[in-house]
This record gives structure tokens, sequence and C-alpha cells, in this order.
């Protein structure tokens, strides 16, 4: 619940524009990462004389030494660290930033906001199916695609591995497009979010109608609906940290708020619907999935955007109408020190 929106804020400050979408791209690989290492270093932990105990104690240990790292490398923006940012750097980073004040969130504004609402929809979708196909994708594979454990431990990673790659994939192009003038911010960041949403959407979809009998296209499937979902993060994700500057940390909890929901719901939802195991219960949950996908795809791609948004005050003005407002003040300033020369 603290980590995401700090990290939004810190990508939104030390990055340029063109490059934020491979900032968080980077960023979240730690999510993939995170799955598959665990999967198997805690099943090799538990078996070690101390039992579940010593896979708790390596996992808390690598927290307080990353949180000590955190506080020795990482500043609250470049402008904070002087020494070790050169000028060059802080001028290729600061270049096309808009000029920002320290600001308290506008919550009335973010409420109103069809951008913010859409943007969390697609976080609530994101997480519903992250969390939902982490929890119980082994149970899929044992009870419908009747896989042994062996295979089911090696799969059920799989599909991370290659999300790992398709983020890294994603973000590139992204933000090539955005680079070399091929697209517009808006265009790319929703083309983006809606290749995921419908991509996944499409994937679970045709995965309905997957039995036993179809066990390799069910996994090719699963696989393809992981690496879709690396979309979000050029899309909604990169949406939230340039919408309004000054609210990144607003919008990042409150996106959150709704991603940490769905993923309460969704393994209580999956859970529920699974309790025999069939087939026929799964393609509800797939069905589920599909449609919350689908439906949040769509609100994005009406109302979701990557401009600056006029309720983010000075915040949101970009940097040449800034300098045309500083050049008409300093111009009315010369004009009152003329006519106070004539007096």
């Amino acid at each position: 619940g603290v980590l995401w929106p700090c990290m939004l804020v810190l990508v939104a400050q030390w990055f340029p524009a063109n490059e934020k979408s491979t900032a968080l791209a980077v960023a979240t690989t730690g999510n993939q990462l995170s799955v598959v290492i665990a999967m198997f270093v805690t099943a090799e932990l538990c078996q070690l004389p101390w039992g579940w105990p010593m896979a708790f104690h390596v996992y808390a240990v690598c927290g307080i030494v990353m949180c000590f790292i955190w506080y020795l490398v990482v500043y609250d923006s470049p402008c904070h660290a002087d020494e070790k940012v050169s000028k060059e750097e802080l001028q290729y980073i600061t270049t096309e930033r808009v000029r920002q004040r320290p600001m308290h969130p506008n919550w009335l504004a973010l409420m109103k906001s069809p951008v913010v609402w859409s943007i969390a929809a697609s976080s609530f979708a994101h997480n519903y199916v992250t969390v939902g196909t982490i929890t119980y994708l082994p149970l899929y594979y044992k009870t419908v695609l009747n896989m042994s454990l062996t295979s089911n431990g090696v799969l059920s990673a799989v599909p991370f591995i290659l999300q790992f790659f398709s983020k890294v994939f994603y973000a590139g192009m992204a933000d090539s497009a955005k680079t070399r003038g091929w697209a517009s911010f808006d265009t790319v960041t929703k083309f983006c979010n809606s290749s995921a949403s419908f991509g996944i959407a499409l994937c679970f979809g045709l995965l309905c109608f997957c039995d036993c009998s179809q066990r390799p296209a069910a996994i090719f499937l699963i696989c393809m609906a992981m690496s879709f979902v690396s979309g979000y993060i050029p899309g909604y994700s990169t949406s939230a940290v340039t919408i309004a500057p000054a609210q990144t940390a607003a919008i990042a909890a409150f996106s959150r708020f709704w991603g940490q929901i769905a993923s309460s719901v969704a393994p209580y939802h999956i859970g529920a619907y699974t309790k025999q195991g069939t087939h026929e219960e799964w393609t509800i949950v797939f069905a589920i999935m599909a449609g919350i996908c689908g439906i949040t795809g769509m609100f994005f791609h009406c109302c979701g955007t990557a401009s600056l948004q006029d309720w983010d005050s000075d915040h949101s003005k970009a940097p040449m109408e800034i300098a045309r407002e500083e050049l008409i003040d300093s111009s009315k300033l010369d004009d009152s020190l003329r006519v106070t020369t004539v007096d």
C-alpha cells in the first residue's frame, strides 16, 4: 500500500516523459522475479530443520537489507541529489518537466475526473487477474488439466517468466514510439492498455472452451494472457504519472486502493466458484475475468488519457505555456520600469 505510490512518484520525478514506461517496466519486474523465485526457494527453505519459520526469517532479513539500501541510495527527486547527479543529467531529466509547487491532494477534482476512475478500473482488472492467476493457477492445472505435481510447479512459473520479458518489450516499444514520433502519447497509452485488456479478455474467453484434452492450447492461452498483462504498464500505469504531476501520489494511492480490493476479492470469488474443481466452474471464472478486463478496457479507451489535466492548476500547463507567461510578466515589468524612468 505504501510502496506503489512512492514508486510512481519517483518515476515521475526521475525520468523524462519518453522514458517513464520503460522505467515503470523495469521497476515492476520485481513482481515477476519474486513470484518465480519464491515458488522454488520457499519450498527448499521449508525443508530445512526450522521448517516454515526459516522462510519467514529469510524474507524478513531481505526486507530489512533492502530498506537500508533504499535509505542510502534513494532521493525524492534529482534536485535533492546534487552530489550524485551531474548538471547534464539533471538538465536531461528536467528539460520537459512542468513547473511544480508543493500541493495538497485535490481529492474533489480526482473524484470528479473520468480519467482517474478509468485508471482505477484498470488497476482493479490488473490486480484481479494477476492475483487470481497466481493463487489458483496450480489448482487449475491439477483439477482441470490433470497435470503432475512436477509439471504443475514448472508450468505455473512459465507465464510469469514470459510476463517479465513481455513487460520489457511493451515498455521499449511504447517509449520508442513516443521518442520517434510514430504516435502521440495518448495513442500509445490507449493502445497498450487496450491490447492488455482485450488481449486478456480474448485469451480467457477462449480458455473457457479448453479442457484436459486441449492441454497445450490451455497452457498457451494462459501464457499469452499473462504476457498481455504487461501492456498495463505503458497503459494506465504510465497515465497515472503523467496526467497530473502534482497529484501523482494521490492518483497512485487511489488506483492502488481499488487494486487492493481486487486482490482481496479475487481469491474469495475464485475459491467460491471452484469448490468442486470442475471444468464448468472454471469456465465461469474465466468468463468473469474476461468480462472485467473487457469492460474496464473499454472504459479506459473512452475516458483514459496521458495528457495533462486542467484541474491540476499550474502544474497542468506545458513548459512552453509557462515560459510564455513568464515572458509576458517580464515584459510588463520592463514596461513599468520604462514608464517610471520617463516620469
